[in-house]
């Protein structure tokens, strides 16, 4: 399956590569303002679950999301190895990174358990997510990339920042003792 051109383009520029909870991901490299250590997190009350706290960096407030919980992987277990990696905000971003892969206005940083590798994918590398993945999955994955030792599911963090704020979708039950809705019209 062919990927989309802008999709494409910013994913061959670099792939950042990271484990969470054994599964090797990836986020796009020019989306990536840098790989921080700093994990001195102040936490945020009724947060979301997957928001682990707010960061300091040097002088700009970080929100952190742990990305294990957030991909129900469970919480990353924050040890020598773990990175956060900090995206950079949408207004940092060039013309030429994919407009559904914009990242957010504020600062957030992804909460990993390692950082792996730096990929330079060649296009036959890189591939549509198959349609097959879960739900989850699904929605958060924007590419494969197939390497020698496994196969990458490079994350969309627009979608991943996206359903943190909207949640999990609604779900709709019906009452069995509830009243039609009229439309007006009869």
């Amino acid at each position: 399956m062919t990927l989309e051109a802008g999709i494409e383009g910013t994913c061959r520029a670099g792939l950042v590569t990271f484990r969470i909870g054994g599964r090797c991901f990836a986020v796009p490299i020019v989306l990536v303002r840098e790989i921080n250590r700093q994990l001195q997190m102040t936490p945020v009350h009724r947060a979301p679950a997957s928001v682990r706290g707010l960061v300091n960096l040097r002088g700009q407030i970080v929100t952190v999301m742990d990305l294990g919980r957030r991909l129900g992987l469970g919480p990353v277990e924050i040890g020598d190895k773990s990175r956060m990696v900090v995206l950079k905000e949408n207004s940092m971003l060039r013309g030429d990174v994919a407009a559904g892969l914009r990242t957010a206005e504020d600062s957030i940083g992804f909460l990993v358990d390692e950082i792996a590798d730096i990929l330079t994918p060649e296009d036959r590398d890189l591939e549509s997510p198959p349609p097959n993945l879960d739900q989850t999955d699904g929605r958060h994955v924007v590419a494969v990339c197939k390497t020698e030792e496994s196969i990458v599911s490079v994350l969309n963090p627009a979608a991943i920042i996206r359903s943190e704020i909207q949640g999990p979708p609604a779900v709709c039950v019906a009452r069995p003792d509830a009243s039609p809705v009229s439309s007006g019209g009869e």
